[in-house]
C-alpha cells in the first residue's frame, strides 16, 4: 500500500508529464488514503477498550498469596519478584526492538500471547522453578506491551495530524486503566475467596480475547528513522 508521500509524488509526476491516464490512480489513491484515515481513527477508539482489557489482571492481587499457599516463603517470593524486575531490565532493549523492527501491533499481540502463556504456567506451578518461569514470561509480556501501545496511538494521531491530542488521549486511557485495575481487584478477590484458579482462568479468558482483539488494529503507515533501540539491537545481532 502506497504511503501519503508516495501518492503526492505520483500526483506531481503525472501532472508534470501531462498524463490524464493517471486520473484513475488519483481516485484509487484518494480512496486508499480515506480508508487509512478511518482506520487510524478506529485505532484510537479501539485502544480504549484494549486498555481496559489489558489491565484486567485478576491475578494482580492474588499471586503472592497464591505462591505462599503453594509453600513459597517470603524470601522466595522476594527472589521471584526480583527475577521479574531483572528480566524486565535486561530485556528492555531487545523487546523494544521488536516494535521498532516488526511493528507496534505485532509487539502488542506477542505480549498478549506471552501473558496468556504466563497465566497458564502460574495455574500449573508447583515449585520455585515453575514460579520463576511465570515471572520471566510475565516480564517479557510486560516489556513487549510497554510503550508499543502508546507508540501505536501516537503514530495514528500523527498520521491524522493530531499529535497535539496525544496527552488528552493518554489521560483518558489512564482513567480507564484505574477503573480496570479496581474492577480486576474486586472480581479477582471475589473469585479468589472460592478458588484462586477461578480468577486465573477468567483472567486467561480475558487475555485470549484481548489477544484476538489486538489483531484488529492497523499499523500506522508512517516512515520514520529507526529508533536508537533498533539500531542497538541490530548492532548486537551483527556481532
Amino acid at each position: 500500500m502506497l504511503s501519503r508521500r508516495a501518492w503526492i509524488a505520483l500526483n506531481f509526476y503525472c501532472k508534470s508529464r501531462g498524463r490524464d491516464g493517471c486520473h484513475g490512480l488519483f481516485l484509487l489513491g484518494e480512496i486508499v488514503m480515506n480508508n487509512m484515515v478511518e482506520r487510524m481513527k478506529s485505532n484510537i477508539k479501539k485502544n480504549y477498550l484494549f486498555s481496559f482489557l489489558m489491565n484486567m489482571r485478576l491475578s494482580s492481587g492474588l499471586w503472592m498469596i497464591y505462591m505462599a499457599s503453594k509453600g513459597m516463603s517470603l524470601t522466595q517470593i522476594g527472589f521471584l519478584e526480583g527475577i521479574f524486575h531483572v528480566t524486565s531490565l535486561t530485556m528492555e532493549v531487545p523487546t523494544g526492538s521488536v516494535a521498532d523492527l516488526f511493528g507496534r501491533k505485532l509487539s502488542r499481540t506477542m505480549g498478549r500471547c506471552l501473558s496468556l502463556v504466563s497465566i497458564l504456567v502460574l495455574i500449573g506451578s508447583r515449585n520455585f522453578l515453575h514460579f520463576a518461569l511465570f515471572m520471566v514470561l510475565a516480564a517479557l509480556s510486560y516489556n513487549l506491551e510497554s510503550g508499543s501501545g502508546e507508540a501505536l496511538v501516537y503514530d495514528s494521531l500523527k498520521y491524522l495530524k493530531k499529535e497535539d491530542n496525544f496527552i488528552s488521549v493518554l489521560g483518558r486511557q489512564e482513567a480507564i486503566f484505574q477503573v480496570s485495575s479496581v474492577t480486576a481487584l474486586l472480581i479477582g478477590g471475589f473469585l479468589g475467596t472460592y478458588n484462586y484458579h477461578y480468577a486465573f482462568w477468567v483472567s486467561a479468558g480475558i487475555i485470549t480475547f484481548s489477544a484476538v482483539y489486538s489483531l484488529s488494529f492497523t499499523e500506522p503507515p508512517i516512515l520514520e528513522s529507526v529508533s536508537r533501540n533498533s539500531k542497538t539491537f541490530r548492532g548486537f545481532l551483527k556481532q
